[in-house]
């Protein structure tokens, strides 16, 4: 496949990687689905220019429209769990009570703030976050957050029986908990995962640190790709 062979794309083992692809293609539509993270997996991380695009997060810390305490509490709370969230020296069980405390004391500052659904929608208009070209995005049922993402949290829904039978999975994310997201997919087929491995500041160790683990987690890694170019060459394989 040509565009696995480019500069920027990384294949650790491409027999098995060119085995999963098989799998996929023969299984066609009718057995696939796609899991996919949102922030910097569906939206990008920097334009054209190299600007930095906000998250989600980022829309509402960096809008006028919220009030003056949220942004300063937000911080607080960012400084506090973010280092536990990618702590190399906590377990994930450790790591999961302090993940829920952060979500459920930010949704309490959210409920504080009295933002409406037209604010929100404001906000998105008015912040510079992007989607990669070929996205389309909705959000319902339960909050999903860094360390429940896997179908486990949505075996109740409508949208996990219209799944069954669907047990091919393409994965997208761009962290090393996203691996996780097809944990509970019933008689899982082929699972390719494909790893995003963003440039994201000073905020995560450089790309170069990074690589070797992403290449241990991830079928494919895309380094500092902004596109959806990738999976979308393996999905027109399908056609």
């Amino acid at each position: 496949m040509g565009y696995l062979e480019k500069n920027h794309v990384r294949v650790k083992d491409p027999v098995k990687t060119e085995e999963l692809l098989q799998r996929l293609i023969s299984g066609g539509f009718p057995k696939l689905q796609i899991v996919a993270d949102f922030d910097y997996t569906l939206t990008r991380v920097h334009d054209e220019t190299g600007k930095r695009l906000h998250c989600s997060w980022g829309v509402l810390d960096n809008s006028p429209l919220m009030p003056e305490f949220y942004r300063p509490e937000s911080k607080v709370l960012l400084d506090k769990y973010y280092p536990v969230e990618i702590s190399p020296h906590l377990t994930e069980q450790e790591k999961i009570p302090q993940m829920v405390d952060w979500y459920k004391q930010v949704q309490e500052l959210l409920a504080r703030s009295r933002i409406t659904s037209i604010s929100v929608r404001q906000m998105v208009e008015e912040s510079n976050t992007q989607l990669r070209q070929d996205c389309v995005v909705g959000f319902e049922n339960e909050t999903i957050h860094m360390f429940n993402k896997n179908e486990n949290v949505i075996h109740s829904s409508p949208y996990f029986k219209n799944m069954s039978g669907r047990n091919n999975v393409i994965l997208l994310g761009d962290s090393l908990g996203d691996i996780k997201m097809a944990h509970g997919v019933p008689d899982p087929g082929a699972i390719l995962k494909i790893g995003f491995l963003n440039d994201k500041g000073s905020l995560l160790p450089q790309v170069e640190e990074r690589l070797s683990s992403y290449e241990e987690a991830f079928d494919v890694v895309l380094i500092d790709d902004q596109t959806m170019d990738a999976p979308m060459a393996i999905v027109k394989l399908m056609l």
